[in-house]
């Protein structure tokens, strides 16, 4: 059974127990390729907003936006800065952002990483003020969906989602950056969970606004900063 397989097999599961709840599908884009990168990374955010139908697939909606990038109509922001920073860890910040073939190098990424949500329940246009009681009533699903995705790396977006894990889960905050460019101090934890050990970095949001570069260079400097630590050397 696939990766993808089983998620769904938990959400079935899951959705059978609380009658009336309709889950947004995660997982992985392109499991061969999640399965072979180094490392194996999970993009963990609060809540898919802007979608209104109850049974929206992520991972539909991500496979046709690589297909419409394919065909040079692009990305939206968010999805095009996931790509680009995951593609950015994945090769270790090896070529200057300006090098980039955006759009490819955005697509590449996309496909390596895993996506999941704290709060599985579809919002709206804006965050649903509801996200946070959704996510700890979803606690143990988030779970078992990272046990069975197995990330080595989940890179929070936005300190709402990095402060609910460690919250919930009582880890303690590391400091990795005392400030970036608009004075944002950055942490990590390590979440041990069963057989599991994840590295959890606080970062922005990806669909944060502004210039791309200025994210992207925040993280290869996150990025050096945990290869120093030794961050990276049970991966």
């Amino acid at each position: 059974m696939t990766i993808n397989e089983r998620l769904n097999q938990l959400y079935s599961k899951w959705e059978k127990n609380h009658p009336g709840a309709h889950l947004v599908r995660h997982g992985l884009v392109d499991e061969g390729t999640y399965s072979n990168a180094e490392p194996r990374i999970v993009l963990l955010g609060r809540e898919v907003n802007a979608m209104k139908d109850p049974h929206f697939n992520l991972l539909e909606y991500l496979i046709y936006t690589l297909e419409k990038s394919s065909k040079s109509k692009g990305f939206k922001l968010g999805e095009k800065q996931a790509g680009l920073w995951a593609y950015g860890i994945l090769t270790g910040f090896q070529e200057d952002f300006y090098e980039l073939d955006h759009n490819c190098n955005a697509a590449i990424g996309l496909k390596s990483i895993g996506w999941t949500n704290l709060s599985k329940i579809c919002g709206g246009g804006k965050a649903n003020h509801k996200w946070k009681e959704h996510a700890v009533k979803q606690w143990e699903l988030t779970k078992e969906e990272l046990k069975i995705m197995d990330p080595q790396l989940i890179l929070c977006s936005g300190e709402d989602t990095y402060g609910l894990v460690t919250e919930i889960l009582g880890l303690e905050r590391k400091r990795l950056l005392d400030k970036t460019e608009k004075r944002r101090k950055i942490n990590y934890s390590i979440w041990p969970l069963e057989n599991h050990k994840f590295l959890c970095l606080d970062f922005y949001h990806h669909a944060a606004t502004g210039f791309y570069e200025k994210w992207y260079w925040i993280l290869e400097e996150v990025y050096d900063k945990c290869k120093c630590k030794g961050l990276f050397t049970w991966i």
